[in-house]
């Protein structure tokens, strides 16, 4: 139960943070967003693809 918890906190706080960032990529110019994304997906690919999707998602 207390494991449950745990993950579903995480779990909102990496969305809070995802939201944080996507709101400053999405104030990047097009081509500083692609380096940042670039750059980006080096460090972390996992959140970056998550970013990405989201970034995707919004456009349509």
């Amino acid at each position: 139960m207390r494991q449950k918890r745990e993950q579903k906190e995480e779990q909102k706080r990496q969305d809070q943070e995802d939201r944080q960032m996507l709101a400053y990529t999405q104030r990047m110019p097009a081509e500083q967003r692609s380096a940042f994304m670039y750059k980006m997906k080096e460090d972390n690919l996992e959140r970056a693809t998550r970013l990405q999707a989201r970034l995707t998602q919004r456009r349509q």
